[in-house]
């Protein structure tokens, strides 16, 4: 039997034992094996361990032994250059020892380099075998998790995340809806969401478009439906009484009132109808009904089909689910989870007083040491579970935050506070003057290769529908979408987008959010939205986010004008975050400015004026300043 130490991936042979059958003899021998010998029975050894190593460890030896080659190559490199000059090496001790002391620090440099290398492949490896402990996972994804345990007293213990579909803990009918749907694994926001959401625990998950929050929030939804429904049910005085109290007016409930248990919320009707039909999808295979609400469609055609189906789920606009209850259609009293979909858009349209309002027509909660916790499974509509599902975490949506959930766990997929757009989208931006963009965009139409899929926004919905038809007329087979198209119009336009019948599409910002098609190739930003600062990058972050999901990639192409020049800092920015190359035209428009000229200073003498004060000193000066009046 051979013994070997290993160590670094090095062999070393330590002794040489045969059998214990075998006699004196062959043991003293064993002890004299000539250098040949012991050549032959290194070689065996080491093919031994390799033929049994993994293919991890074969690839971390091989890159160990090209490291040890390339620091053999640097040391013979570094030996050699103190005798092109022997005068000044032989001359002085000091130099001498500088240069070793160099050299050493060289060899640690680049043993460290090339550790980082080794580790950089291995993280790579792991993570595309899907075999990353829990904390390299959220390390690679950029994920930080906060929040309290369900006392409110300790720091939370956040779950492992979920890898694999096979593992997540949803009936295995769903396991055949994601092969059909061609889904290989969870998304991030989904590994770590799901454990988190199951838990029964109110969650705030930050993370950018095109992430998988709808399946993120939706499966865990359709769970606590189940569970809810096994539950006892618990009637309130109001129900005992034949009363029910909805915004100060009593009225009995009857068989056509709508009672569901979950309610999601969107702030447009294009993201409510894309949650809808994932809800149709994977509802129908756990027996789950859902109906989408929202402005722009008749209300009676909604409630026949609420009476129809008796939906466990709404998916709804904050408006129209207002409205609905406010003619006694909808009973929210036995809503026992609320999500909240594109909070941050939501709030920017001004739906806060309708969250409100939607929040009041609800069961009153519990609060404090009467509230059941999340693990004792006795949660229900009077200990509602909340989910909030943002893309950005601004002031009024930490505040709306507040006041809905309870003790809730935080998600942020990359930095909370720096606006950060998808780096899976190649990004173009071109700067020109207003006259040129037609002639800009007919050259990069005719340019893009066949099979793509474009969608093109515009700021006025007179400049869409003017482009549409310039576009039309010229033999391209496009469409427009905008917010005075009716709603039969625009489920058809999307229905033929999303079909490919029509690959060219134009839109205001109406398409911006839960516009989720998936194989778009391009979008080009005719217009730079005008909103200034933060909210203005924050609507371009989202447009060009309709492209890039699901870990695709895109192309995104920008006009940029001189008129959208205040938001030029914070694009750069951008840009820079993202790893995208910033044209120089697009610098130079930072730097470019007027400045005030300075107030000028009064005549002298008599009555007249002084001389006009200095003009800024940016590269275009700006005008002097008016001279002022003096006395004698």
């Amino acid at each position: 039997m051979v013994v070997i130490e290993s160590s670094s991936n090095k062999v070393t042979h330590s002794s040489i034992n045969y059998d214990s059958s075998s006699d004196d003899t062959n043991s003293t021998r064993g002890d004299t094996l000539s250098k040949t010998e012991r050549k032959a029975n290194r070689k065996k050894l080491k093919q031994l361990q390799r033929a049994n190593e993994t293919k991890e460890e074969r690839k971390a030896r091989k890159a160990a032994k090209k490291a040890r080659k390339e620091l053999k190559r640097k040391r013979s490199d570094e030996t050699k250059l103190p005798s092109l000059n022997t005068e000044i090496t032989t001359s002085s001790k000091d130099t001498q020892s500088f240069t070793s002391e160099n050299v050493h620090a060289e060899t640690k440099r680049i043993k460290l380099l090339h550790g980082e290398k080794i580790l950089k492949e291995q993280t790579a490896l792991k993570k595309k075998e899907g075999i990353l402990t829990p904390t390299e996972f959220r390390k690679v994804n950029n994920m930080t998790i906060v929040g309290k345990d369900e006392s409110g007293k300790h720091l939370y213990t956040c779950p492992e995340p979920i890898f694999t579909f096979d593992k997540a803990p949803f009936e295995r009918t769903l396991l055949k809806v994601f092969e059909q749907s061609g889904f290989k694994k969870p998304s991030p926001i989904q590994s770590q969401a799901w454990p988190i959401c199951m838990e029964g625990r109110d969650i705030i998950s930050v993370a950018r478009t095109g992430s998988g929050k709808t399946l993120g929030f939706l499966l865990p939804t359709f769970a606590q439906i189940k569970r809810i429904e096994s539950l006892p049910y618990k009637a309130t005085q109001e129900e005992i009484y034949g009363k029910y109290n909805n915004n100060s007016r009593n009225f009995t409930p009857s068989s056509h009132v709508c009672k569901p248990i979950a309610i999601v919320l969107a702030p447009t009707r294009e993201l409510a109808m894309q949650i809808d039909v994932e809800a149709s999808n994977y509802g129908r295979a756990q027996g789950i009904n859902s109906v989408c609400i929202y402005g722009g469609q008749s209300k009676w055609f909604q409630i026949s089909q609420m009476q129809k189906k008796q939906p466990q789920i709404i998916i709804a606009t904050p408006g129209r689910l207002n409205d609905l209850c406010n003619i006694n259609k909808i009973n929210l009293q036995n809503v026992a989870v609320l999500v909240l979909d594109e909070a941050d858009r939501m709030l920017d349209m001004g739906f806060e007083p309708q969250l409100n309002e939607i929040r009041s027509y609800m069961s009153k909660q519990v609060e404090g040491s009467a509230r059941p916790l999340p693990s004792s499974g006795k949660c229900d509509r009077f200990s509602r579970q909340t989910m909030m599902f943002t893309a950005t975490w601004p002031k009024s949506v930490e505040r709306i935050a507040s006041s809905l959930l309870h003790n809730p766990v935080q998600i942020n997929v990359g930095n909370v506070g720096v606006l950060v757009a998808n780096e899976d989208i190649t990004q173009k931006i071109i700067v020109l003057d207003e006259s040129d963009k037609k002639e800009k965009l007919l050259q990069i139409l005719k340019g893009l290769p066949e099979g793509n899929k474009t969608i093109v926004f515009t700021m006025m919905k007179s400049t869409c529908d003017r482009t549409a038809n310039n576009l039309w007329n010229m033999g391209f087979n496009c469409d427009a979408i905008h917010g005075d198209k009716e709603q039969r119009q625009r489920t058809k336009i999307m229905a033929r987008f999303k079909s490919s019948e029509v690959p060219l599409l134009f839109a205001t910002d109406v398409a911006a959010r839960g516009l989720d098609v998936k194989d778009i190739t391009h979008v080009i930003n005719y217009d730079f939205p005008r909103t200034k600062g933060k909210a203005g990058i924050e609507d371009f972050v989202h447009r060009i986010g309709r492209t890039g999901r699901a870990g695709a990639k895109g192309t995104a192409i920008t006009f940029f004008t001189k008129e959208n020049k205040s938001n030029a800092r914070q694009l750069v920015e951008l840009l820079k975050r993202a790893k995208q190359n910033v044209p120089e035209e697009l610098e130079a428009l930072i730097q470019r400015g007027w400045k005030r000229g300075g107030s000028g200073g009064g005549g002298r003498k008599s009555y007249g004026r002084g001389r006009g004060g200095k003009g800024g000193r940016n590269r275009q000066r700006g005008g002097g300043g008016r001279g002022g009046w003096s006395r004698r």
